[in-house]
């Protein structure tokens, strides 16, 4: 029986979204799935090929409602490829990490739907979206409170979100390769 293959790719400018994809990462590589994990910079150079694998995990920061233009181009490129056949092109997640001042988790979830349309149009199934707050959550809470409304504005996102995360990834894992094995 072959194990469940990931390609994991993570576009980010700061220190949250990769927080978010290790957390994916670490989750599918405990139940055996294959991981490969690349920086969207690096899987375009090295001309990665999303449909060598069962799982497209894409992660990236969500601003204002928006996401990024390598990001943007990227889910361009998959959606002009197009479906390549009835079984479409495989699974897919979605991480967003979010938190500037100026992004809320209503924009995370806009955007998380906008994506998740833009896989669909290029064949995948999306299984998973997670959405995460980042570190630039907004101001202390209270004098001495290094907790922002959005995060932990010490540099490193809440634990048990990754926690989480982790988990839940862990059980696609589990469901996918159960899925797999029956076709």
């Amino acid at each position: 029986m072959a194990c469940l293959t990931a390609l994991v790719l993570t576009y980010s400018d700061g220190d949250n979204t990769p927080f978010v994809t290790e957390a994916v990462a670490r989750g599918l590589q405990s139940q055996g799935a294959a991981v490969t994990a690349l920086s969207l910079a690096a899987a375009e150079a090295a001309e990665a090929n999303p449909d060598a694998y069962d799982l497209l995990c894409l992660g990236s920061p969500c601003y204002q409602a928006s996401l990024p233009g390598p990001v943007q181009r990227y889910l361009a490129q998959l959606e002009r490829a197009g479906n390549p056949g009835p079984r479409g092109r495989g699974w897919a997640a979605l991480a967003l990490a979010y938190g500037s001042p100026f992004s809320t988790m209503d924009q995370a979830q806009e955007v998380g739907h906008v994506v998740t349309q833009a896989l669909k149009r290029a064949g995948y199934e999306v299984r998973a979206v997670w959405r995460v707050a980042g570190v630039h959550g907004g101001p202390p809470k209270a004098d001495g409170d290094r907790l922002g409304w959005l995060g932990n504005l010490q540099g490193q996102m809440y634990r048990q979100d990754l926690d989480a995360i982790e988990a839940q990834a862990r059980e696609l894992a589990r469901t996918l390769q159960a899925e797999k094995e029956m076709t």
